[in-house]
Protein backbone atom coordinates (compact mmCIF):
# COMPACT_ATOMS: atom_id res chain seq x y z
CA UNK A 1 0.00 0.00 0.00
CA UNK A 2 3.21 2.35 -0.12
CA UNK A 3 2.71 3.08 -3.69
CA UNK A 4 -1.19 3.29 -3.66
CA UNK A 5 -1.76 7.00 -3.76
CA UNK A 6 -5.30 9.04 -4.41
CA UNK A 7 -3.90 11.79 -6.37
CA UNK A 8 -6.58 14.15 -5.73
CA UNK A 9 -7.39 13.11 -2.21
CA UNK A 10 -10.19 11.00 -1.20
CA UNK A 11 -13.14 10.19 -3.20
CA UNK A 12 -10.69 10.23 -6.38
CA UNK A 13 -8.92 7.26 -8.31
CA UNK A 14 -5.71 5.53 -7.42
CA UNK A 15 -2.70 5.71 -8.54
CA UNK A 16 0.48 3.45 -8.99
CA UNK A 17 3.79 5.72 -8.04
CA UNK A 18 7.13 4.85 -6.91
CA UNK A 19 10.47 5.98 -7.83
CA UNK A 20 12.15 4.07 -10.61
CA UNK A 21 15.05 1.45 -9.40
CA UNK A 22 18.66 2.70 -10.84
CA UNK A 23 18.27 -0.85 -13.04
CA UNK A 24 15.01 -0.08 -14.93
CA UNK A 25 16.28 3.94 -15.71
CA UNK A 26 16.16 3.97 -19.21
CA UNK A 27 15.13 0.51 -19.79
CA UNK A 28 11.98 0.09 -22.04
CA UNK A 29 8.42 0.36 -20.67
CA UNK A 30 6.07 -2.58 -21.40
CA UNK A 31 3.08 -0.54 -20.97
CA UNK A 32 4.11 2.26 -23.66
CA UNK A 33 6.98 1.35 -25.16
CA UNK A 34 8.81 4.61 -23.83
CA UNK A 35 12.21 4.18 -21.68
CA UNK A 36 11.21 4.83 -17.72
CA UNK A 37 12.14 8.22 -16.28
CA UNK A 38 12.93 9.00 -12.60
CA UNK A 39 9.56 7.46 -11.67
CA UNK A 40 6.91 4.88 -12.79
CA UNK A 41 3.32 6.80 -12.80
CA UNK A 42 0.79 4.02 -13.42
CA UNK A 43 -2.88 5.20 -13.50
CA UNK A 44 -5.37 2.19 -11.99
CA UNK A 45 -8.02 2.49 -14.43
CA UNK A 46 -10.73 2.65 -11.50
CA UNK A 47 -13.55 5.66 -11.19
CA UNK A 48 -15.00 6.09 -7.97
CA UNK A 49 -18.58 4.78 -7.48
CA UNK A 50 -20.34 8.37 -7.10
CA UNK A 51 -18.49 9.33 -10.14
CA UNK A 52 -20.25 6.44 -12.04
CA UNK A 53 -23.69 7.29 -10.39
CA UNK A 54 -23.47 10.63 -11.00
CA UNK A 55 -22.29 9.62 -14.61
CA UNK A 56 -25.58 7.41 -14.98
CA UNK A 57 -27.93 10.15 -13.30
CA UNK A 58 -26.43 12.95 -15.90
CA UNK A 59 -26.97 10.73 -19.05
CA UNK A 60 -30.70 10.23 -18.06
CA UNK A 61 -29.69 5.86 -17.51
CA UNK A 62 -31.29 5.33 -14.49
CA UNK A 63 -34.18 8.50 -14.74
CA UNK A 64 -35.88 5.98 -17.42
CA UNK A 65 -35.21 8.55 -20.67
Amino acid sequence: MKYLKQSRGPGSSWVFRMVTPDELVGAQCPWTGKPFGKSIIKGLGNVPQQAVWKRLLTDGYLLGY
